[in-house]
C-alpha cells in the first residue's frame, strides 16, 4: 500500500505542476479557457494535445470524466486560434477521434502522462504507446468547451 500511495502522490503532484504550467504557455491579456464535458451515458477517458511555443506538440491524458461531468479548465489564457486536439474513448466502446495523429499511452498502462513531441512517430515507442487520431479544433477566442458524446 505504501508504494501505491507514493505513486498516487507523484501522479497528483505531476498533474498539479502540469496544470499550473499550462497557464503560462498561453499567457496573454485576452483570457479564454478550454475544458471538456462528457455528454455521453458512459465514463470517458480523454487526452488533449496542443502546440507549445517552446516544446512543440504536447499531449496529456487521461482526463477521466463521469457522465454529465465537465473538467476544470485544461488550458487557460489565450487559446484563440490555437489548434487543440482531443482524443477520447468511453467505457461503452465509443471513441472521439480525428485525423491529426498524436501519441498516447494506453489506459491503464499509465493513467496520467504527458508526452513532448507527441506528433513524432519516432517518439511513440515503448510499452502502451500508440498513435491515434485527435480531433483538432481552433477556439474562436472566448471560453471553449469541447463536448464528448456517445
Amino acid at each position: 500500500m505504501k508504494h501505491k500511495f507514493l505513486s498516487s502522490a507523484i501522479v497528483s503532484a505531476t498533474t498539479a505542476l502540469l496544470m499550473s504550467s499550462l497557464s503560462f504557455v498561453f499567457a496573454d491579456p485576452a483570457h479564454a479557457d478550454f475544458n471538456l464535458c462528457n455528454r455521453a451515458a458512459k465514463k470517458y477517458l480523454a487526452a488533449v494535445s496542443w502546440n507549445s511555443r517552446d516544446r512543440g506538440v504536447v499531449s496529456t491524458g487521461w482526463i477521466q470524466l463521469q457522465p454529465g461531468q465537465c473538467s476544470p479548465p485544461i488550458l487557460t489564457g489565450s487559446v484563440a486560434n490555437v489548434p487543440i486536439g482531443v482524443y477520447g474513448q468511453n467505457t461503452g466502446g465509443g471513441f472521439t477521434t480525428g485525423s491529426d495523429q498524436r501519441c498516447v499511452i494506453q489506459f491503464p498502462t499509465q493513467p496520467s502522462w504527458t508526452l513532448i513531441g507527441s506528433d513524432q512517430r519516432s517518439r511513440c515507442t515503448g510499452k502502451g504507446r500508440v498513435m491515434v487520431g485527435f480531433d483538432v479544433v481552433r477556439p474562436a477566442g472566448s471560453n471553449f468547451t469541447y463536448e464528448l458524446f456517445d
